[in-house]
């Protein structure tokens, strides 16, 4: 079973929507045979314990996560006006990717990415 490690914005845009839309997409990819890394749920550690880690300490944690997958899959979500939602993490993400020599699958919408791994 591929690993996948789920890659989309998070601080900007509403972050629980951000955090729902990566538990669609690892539903989705759970469907199609993928065990996919969920990076977005790092933050119910703030919730479970308060924020003990620096914004860069929970990315460079998740980052850690990059070389031991066998892809990364990015979706590019878009807000209710129709503009991408930007993301200097999950760009970051895609570069450690890339550094590795982890395949990198960007798509605009969840359904990009269950018709592109369907086939």
């Amino acid at each position: 079973m591929k690993k996948v490690y789920i890659s989309s914005a998070f601080t900007r845009g509403w972050q629980i929507h951000n955090m729902r839309n990566q538990m669609l997409m690892a539903f989705e990819l759970k469907k199609l045979g993928f065990l996919p890394f969920i990076p977005l749920l790092f933050p119910f550690f703030e919730f479970a314990i308060g924020n003990q880690f620096s914004d860069r300490e929970m990315l460079d944690w998740e980052l850690s996560y990059i070389p031991v997958c066998d892809m990364l899959v990015r979706v590019r979500f878009k807000d209710e006006n129709g503009i991408e939602i930007p993301s200097s993490g999950a760009d970051e993400e895609v570069a450690e990717a890339r550094k590795n020599n982890i395949p990198v699958f960007i798509f605009d919408s969840i359904e990009d990415m269950i018709n592109n791994f369907k086939k």
